[in-house]
């Protein structure tokens, strides 16, 4: 029967599919890629698009300088509201319109990173007045997903296995984040819903060119998660599992911060106790995409008013474009494009210039390697941890299967290969092999 396998990745996802013969990734992007970015963007005029078609009109937006605006809207509905309050106190209840702020203009917004609120209190948010559940958003992506992936098959395809880490971003509700998931698999269209842990996908597929007994520990680093799972070929038992809530998104931030966040405000002083940056502007700084966040005329107040009260006027200027322009996109492409030429290049160019915005600055493996330390000491934690639980020794590994695109970095396979020796590291398909695995897992589920 035919099925597909779904890596639905918190930066990229991709889908297989099994035609009853053999498994094989599908080009679902619309320029024949077959890497679709989970990212969706809501437009009041141009509805709901998906991966690139949603990055490509976001940064054509024809409004791109122009802050967020809210405008009064009736939506039709009574409510009933506490009346005002008189000398004597309370003054009973009224029945009065309800009235909402909506977002004005030809803008939209760009929202990505969804997988990682899987396990968190966040339940859903008002776009163009209208709300949007947490699942909504995210079957709108897997939706499309399946929508593209069943117009190349010929066929509403009703079978999928989901990868899922071993351990989601934020708190440990995993009840939660599978219901979740499984609510946004039936949104998207799918009947038949079963889940298997991303590294035993990663392992599934390097078992198929596995015909030694041999023990082979699966390393699967990517854009929101680290994996680590164990498991003995050519059986396929698998010995154990681990998981921590990094990834190259999260060096992508570090780097940004140690590096670039001086030029946008981040050492300037303010007012006459020389205060920081403040800190929400901080913390918006550090996702691009929560970066069209602070589009609004409030945030633009108090820039003008933090600009009076510093010397450091350009970081200001900077500061403004990067918001106003929607350049946060750009900036962390640019930032990524440096890390990953690091991995073949002992020194890269990091340049960005748009607006007033004019950077160059070298970027060294060294500074890289410095940067990740904190996450790299996390990474070993995790592989000790992985040892444990296995009851195996680091001598009983046979190889490492190294997955997933921050396992490229030089620092990780260096690390790996103190540990575990360099002969034995091997990179297998570092951004299909989770799905290729999702995908022949779910030809034993329906044959």
């Amino acid at each position: 029967m035919r099925s597909y396998g779904i890596d639905f990745g918190s930066t990229n996802s991709l889908v297989s599919y099994f035609d009853g013969r053999s498994v094989r990734a599908l080009p679902i992007e619309t320029d024949g890629a077959k890497i679709i970015r989970s990212v969706i963007y809501v437009h009041p005029q141009k509805g709901k698009l998906v991966g690139k078609m949603a990055i490509d009109a976001y940064l054509d937006d024809v409004n791109q300088g122009e802050p967020l605006k809210l405008i009064e809207k009736n939506t039709g509905k009574m409510i009933l509201v506490p009346k005002p309050l008189t000398m004597s106190g309370f003054a009973g209840m009224q029945w009065v319109p309800q009235i909402i702020m909506i977002e004005s203009g030809n803008r939209g917004r760009l929202i990505q990173g969804l997988k990682s609120l899987l396990t968190s209190d966040f339940s859903g948010t008002d776009l163009f007045g209208e709300h949007h559940t947490l699942e909504d958003l995210l079957g709108i992506i897997l939706g499309e997903m399946k929508s593209r992936a069943d117009k190349i098959v010929g066929e509403d395809i009703k079978n999928v296995v989901l990868g899922r880490p071993v351990r989601y971003v934020g708190k440990t509700n995993e009840k939660l984040a599978m219901d979740r998931m499984r609510n946004v698999a039936l949104k998207a269209g799918f009947a038949n819903i079963e889940f298997e842990l991303e590294p035993i996908g990663a392992g599934l597929s390097y078992g198929v060119t596995s015909t030694k007994n041999e023990i082979v520990l699966v390393f699967d680093f990517g854009g929101g998660t680290l994996d680590i799972s164990i498991v003995s070929f050519p059986s396929g038992k698998i010995l154990g599992v681990t998981g921590v809530g990094i990834g190259g998104d999260l060096i992508d931030i570090h780097i940004f911060q140690d590096k670039l966040l001086k030029y946008f405000g981040g050492i300037s002083k303010f007012g006459l106790h020389q205060q920081h940056l403040p800190k929400f502007i901080v913390n918006a700084l550090q996702n691009w995409y929560s970066l069209s966040l602070l589009k609004t005329q409030d945030f633009l107040e108090t820039l003008e008013r933090l600009r009076q009260q510093t010397d450091d006027k350009l970081s200001m200027k900077h500061l403004e474009d990067l918001v106003l322009y929607n350049l946060g996109f750009a900036l962390y492409e640019e930032i990524d494009k440096v890390k990953r030429q690091l991995s073949f290049s002992d020194s890269e160019i990091f340049s960005f210039k748009q607006q007033s915005i004019n950077i160059s600055e070298i970027f060294t493996r060294l500074d890289l390697q410095e940067i990740m330390y904190p996450l790299l000491i996390k990474i070993e934690d995790c592989l000790d941890e992985s040892l444990k639980v296995s009851g195996v020794k680091v001598t009983d590994i046979d190889k490492v299967v190294m997955t997933g695109g921050s396992s490229l970095i030089p620092r990780v396979r260096e690390m790996l290969g103190a540990r575990f020796g360099i002969e034995k590291l091997s990179e297998y398909d570092v951004f299909e092999s989770v799905v290729h695995g999702l995908g022949i897992k779910s030809s034993t589920l329906w044959p």
